[in-house]
């Protein structure tokens, strides 16, 4: 009974990520760095018991040490990476290629958001209640749009 729930189950897997468009991960590749990082630590400790002359209490404390200091520095690489993110176009700006480019997106920001205005203000009227209510109701809507079909 069991095998037969587990090989249905594993089927209905393979269907599903065939029909999905997310990209399906593998519970190995996820599971690497939550045993890499350990066994990192235990060579860590391995290293300081068997090179160095630290006393016990030095490597005890080192060892329970790590797994703080792993947090901090996963925590530090996130927003490091986010501030890299938002520094990455003031560094553009100074290669002469893209300062143009960059320099010249806000004036193009402007311009398409008066073409938007235009034409939201053009075509607006012309979608009924859709423009001119203050709130829509989007299943009534998509019911009229299959009705019309």
């Amino acid at each position: 009974m069991t095998s037969s729930l587990r090989f249905a189950s594993l089927r209905l897997g393979e269907q599903l990520v065939a029909v999905t468009s997310i990209p399906f991960t593998d519970p190995i590749q996820t599971t690497q760095p939550q045993v890499l990082v350990p066994t990192l630590w235990v060579f860590y400790g391995l290293v300081l018991i068997f090179c160095t002359n630290y006393d016990r209490d030095c490597i005890i404390l080192f060892q329970l040490s790590l797994p703080m200091f792993s947090y901090l520095g996963i925590m530090a690489i996130e927003s490091g990476m986010a501030d890299f993110k938002d520094l990455r176009p003031h560094v553009m700006k100074v290669f002469p290629g893209t300062r143009a480019r960059l320099l010249a997106l806000p004036r193009k920001r402007r311009q398409l958001a008066r073409d938007f205005k235009k034409f939201v203000s053009k075509n607006g009227p012309s979608m009924g209640a859709l423009y001119f209510n203050k709130s829509v109701d989007w299943m009534s809507v998509e019911q009229n749009m299959k009705k019309k079909e």
